[in-house]
């Protein structure tokens, strides 16, 4: 019985385009480059994610000056990401500081996939939004 609704509910996913967990891991996997808002002003942002799973990924955010915007420092940490490939929702948490400048904090990011577009909200208070774009496909 509890094989043939595990079935069904596969096949209804498939019929949907709900992604399965390979093809949303796939999806979240890579390179991501954007920017971010935050007191410093717009701060140029790199998202690198690994992993082999959904619930098992990580990566590293590395913030930068942009060309509009020369004022924030440079710097990078390790982070632990979530996210949910039934809607696509992402979760960004700092961990571990490989490279951090004086006054700086961890910039949590909660988000959404939207095919090569990962757009959302940095958490901290006095931040705005994040809108990153995949680079390496």
């Amino acid at each position: 019985m509890l094989r043939s609704v595990a079935a069904a509910v596969i096949a209804l996913m498939a019929l949907s385009g709900a992604p399965t967990s390979a093809s949303a891991q796939a999806a979240i996997s890579g390179t991501w480059q954007g920017t971010y808002e935050c007191p410093q002003g717009v701060t140029g942002l790199t998202l690198t994610i690994v992993g082999d799973t959904p619930s098992n990924l990580a990566g590293n955010f590395r913030f930068y000056p942009t060309p509009d915007n020369t004022r924030p420092a440079s710097g990078d940490y390790e982070v632990a990401i979530s996210f949910d490939p039934a809607n696509l929702r992402v979760d960004v948490q700092g961990t571990r500081w490989i490279d951090q400048p004086p006054g700086f904090e961890f910039a949590s990011l909660r988000g959404v996939l939207q095919g090569r577009q990962l757009i959302g909200t940095v958490e901290n208070p006095g931040c705005g939004a994040f809108a990153l774009t995949r680079t390496d496909r």
